[in-house]
């Protein structure tokens, strides 16, 4: 049976291509919503979704775009796992996006449990039982805007870290006492300085140029 052009070149694609690499950013806040944002490239998705968005023509390249929707939506969940102290994370993803020279941006928002001074764990499947070497630069940012960064792959599916803790309340406490402090202090210091300008100013005003004679006898 003769093999038709369209199906031999995804055959084709897939064969040459065997390792690519991307990125990943996980931001998450302190009631545990994590916002997820995957990069892959074009050539990367027929073994994730079997879609092939480098098609030319605008109807066949439309269906494929919608394929990939429907397949992120469905799969999301079977290829990136959150947990907080071992309790799941409720994931659901979302859509996609191009990026900058063929990237594909996919979405996803995971609502956990409350992260701060926890463990949270991210379970990475990407391509996890394929042919696909794929590794990505991943990089979580939590709520006080520190970042904790790692490699995932296929050899590298775990990462657990420790979300910081807020500092506690008696420390924030005594923080905004000093501040406060200070800034009384500093204010003092202002209107000093700017009072001694102005009395420096009003003698200099009061003071003439002195002129005199001397004569000999």
């Amino acid at each position: 049976m003769a093999v038709s052009a369209p199906l031999l070149a995804f055959a084709l694609l897939l064969t040459a291509h065997s390792r690519s690499e991307g990125r990943s950013h996980f931001d998450i806040d302190d009631n545990g919503t994590v916002v997820v944002d995957v990069e892959l490239v074009e050539l990367d998705l027929p073994e994730l979704c079997e879609v092939d968005l480098s098609l030319s023509q605008a109807p066949a390249r439309a269906e494929e775009e919608r394929r990939l929707g429907v397949c992120i939506e469905r799969d999301f969940a079977d290829w990136l796992r959150f947990s907080v102290d071992g309790t799941p994370c409720d994931l659901h993803g979302l859509g996609w996006r191009r990026g900058d020279r063929r990237a594909i941006h996919l979405s996803a928002k995971a609502l956990c449990p409350p992260p701060a001074g926890k463990s949270l764990v991210v379970d990475w499947g990407f391509y996890a039982g394929g042919r696909l070497d794929h590794l990505s630069s991943s990089v979580i940012t939590f709520a006080d805007g520190s970042q904790r960064q790692t490699l995932l792959s296929k050899r590298k599916r775990r990462w657990s870290v420790e979300v910081p803790a807020p500092p506690p309340p008696a420390l924030i406490g005594a923080v905004v006492a000093i501040a406060g402090i200070a800034g009384v202090i500093l204010i003092g210091v202002v209107a000093a300085v700017a009072r001694r300008r102005r009395q420096r100013s009003q003698s200099g005003s009061h003071t003439g140029p002195h002129t005199g004679s001397h004569t000999q006898s």
